[in-house]
């Protein structure tokens, strides 16, 4: 379990935010050994293992979209509820001012990608993968070196499990709320009422971050894992721009591309072939590239799942 120190700030509300998303680093798996697969297609792999980097796509431009929306709307049914349970009083507001702002809420600039745990999953290739091009690229998050790259750069980008379970999304969220209630009596004694909208904006703002990793449990058979990233504004970054299905959806660029990722390398110990007519020739276009750009341990394996012409 690693320690995270939260810094001082004047007001408690900023600390409590850190501390409110802190349960969320660390139940990531981000610091532990763990082994995670990227469906995509063979252009994707040549990238990532070309530049060392991984796009994330903006997640409001995504099919995803309204599993963020349904997050904040689970959100504001809880605050409502809770508002009524705590009676009166100053708390009482803050959980009214958040309410009204989650009425207003537009979803906000998140930049995710996603994994799954399966390993040669059917609906994955299916989902994810055209017929009989796809790849399944496997992760490993390692502390145990500083010569492979750490999925996680706190607090921009976050590696978390997804949570599908209504209930553990309440719950989740009814902590977070509480922290900030925690200390929320020292701040209004120092700062008086001013800080009730502080402290809704804040809980909104923390509910809004972990919002791309609540997904409908329909979906509960994906076992996703999500990299989460929230500010792209520096130069490394910045918004890049691509075309898919005839949209433009915006995305950013994580990894060696930023200064703290430099001259490091994604941790890539197999690579999967999808079922098809050609995965012995794939397999060895695949290796001789791997190796050719230093993942020379990388196991290229091809999948057992039976080919057929559609999925």
């Amino acid at each position: 379990m690693i320690d995270i120190q939260l810094p001082e700030f004047k007001f408690r509300f900023l600390k409590a935010q850190l501390s409110a998303v802190k349960p969320y680093w660390r139940r990531s798996g981000a610091f532990a050994s763990q082994r995670f697969y990227h469906y995509t297609n063979l252009e994707a792999l040549l990238s990532i293992v070309e530049r060392n980097v991984l796009w994330l796509s903006d997640v409001r431009y995504s099919n995803d979209r309204g599993e963020q929306i349904d997050c904040l709307e689970l959100a504001k049914k809880l605050l409502k509820k809770l508002a009524t349970v705590h009676g009166g009083g100053p708390w009482k507001k803050v959980l009214e001012a958040a309410v009204g702002r989650l009425d207003r809420e537009v979803p906000r600039e998140l930049f995710v990608t996603s994994f799954s745990k399966n390993k040669d999953s059917l609906s994955q290739w299916r989902g994810y993968c055209s017929v009989g091009t796809g790849v399944a690229i496997c992760f490993r998050t390692s502390i145990k070196s500083n010569k492979h790259l750490k999925f996680l750069a706190m607090p921009q980008f976050v590696l978390s499990n997804v949570t599908y379970d209504d209930n553990v999304k309440r719950y989740l969220i009814k902590g977070m709320v509480s922290r900030f209630q925690k200390v929320f009596d020292a701040d209004l004694a120092d700062h008086g009422e001013d800080v009730i909208e502080d402290y809704a904006e804040y809980i909104v703002a923390t509910i809004g971050l972990v919002s791309p990793a609540f997904k409908n449990s329909a979906f509960y058979e994906e076992a996703e894992i999500r990299l989460i990233g929230h500010v792209p504004f520096s130069e490394e970054g910045r918004r890049r721009y691509r075309v898919s299905s005839g949209r433009l959806i915006p995305y950013i660029e994580f990894g060696t591309n930023m200064k703290c990722f430099e001259n490091l390398q994604f941790d890539i110990p197999e690579v999967i072939i999808a079922p098809s007519p050609e995965q012995q020739t794939i397999q060895m276009a695949v290796i001789t590239m791997l190796q050719d750009h230093g993942f020379t341990k990388t196991k290229v394996l091809t999948s057992k799942i039976p080919y057929r012409r559609s999925w």
